[in-house]
């Protein structure tokens, strides 16, 4: 009985695991999707596209225990053919779209997330 009790108890505890994961995936979609419609002058695609020369940043941020997004930078960037004037103005842009974000859902402690930005240069 006692093992049988545990084996649930264990099966609980991964599923809420699991639920707590898809739940997590399932805000980061809605965040990113928030993030890509505040896009000014910048088409931003969150599609596969087949342009292998669309440059692609990842941005490196911090939402705090108040939902506050700090600590904004670009960790990397891919980018075929760009001059670092074009590298440069492609930063600035992840970075001023990642802080003039809404607040997000606030977190218990520190949370780091890394979100790749793809610019779509088709017309």
């Amino acid at each position: 009985m006692l093992l049988v009790e545990k084996g649930k108890a264990y099966i609980y505890k991964n599923f809420l695991m699991i639920l707590r994961t898809l739940l997590i995936l399932a805000f980061l979609i809605a965040c990113t999707n928030s993030v890509f419609s505040q896009t000014s002058d910048t088409s931003v695609s969150t599609t596969k596209n087949t342009n292998i020369n669309s440059p692609i940043v990842y941005v490196k941020f911090c939402v705090d225990t108040n939902g506050k997004i700090t600590n904004v930078f670009v960790s990397k960037i891919k980018c075929r053919n760009c001059t670092k004037k074009e590298k440069e103005s492609y930063k600035s842009e992840a970075i001023r779209v990642l802080s003039s974000s809404p607040d997000w859902k606030p977190a218990k402690e520190k949370v780091y997330f890394t979100v790749p930005i793809k610019f779509d240069l088709t017309d």
